[in-house]
């Protein structure tokens, strides 16, 4: 969950890669930022998201939200393939207490199932 990234377009998106082991793990799961706060909030509840103010995180230039809703499988082979081809350029890791908050709102959430808990949590797949 240390590392994030941004994939390339017409728009940058930005992800959170929310492993505990990424290096361990067949699949990395990850989530992508939003800054809609106020839209996913009333879609997903407050106790399923994670706003991070653009000034907790230099990579972001507006506040932004972190949504489980939309969690995405992505293989390690993938997306080092991606990193390569540049599609995926690493950017600064997430300070611990940004990480915290984050592991913090997992247990609870019922989009996340047992499988991914246990990959962000850590214990395995």
């Amino acid at each position: 969950m240390r590392h994030e990234y941004q994939a390339e377009g017409e728009k940058p998106r930005f992800f959170v890669i929310l492993n505990k082991n990424p290096q361990q793990d067949p699949a990395l799961l990850l989530t992508s930022a939003s800054r809609n706060i106020s839209a996913r909030i009333k879609q997903y509840g407050a106790n399923s998201v994670v706003v991070i103010h653009k000034d907790e995180y230099g990579a972001f230039t507006e506040d932004s939200v972190l949504c489980f809703a939309d969690v995405e499988p992505l293989t390690v082979d993938e997306f080092k393939k991606r990193v390569r081809n540049g599609r995926i350029t690493l950017k600064e890791a997430l300070s611990e207490d940004l990480v915290d908050r984050i592991l913090k709102t997992i247990p609870e959430l019922a989009t996340i199932d047992e499988k991914q808990r246990r990959i962000i949590l850590g214990g395995g797949g």
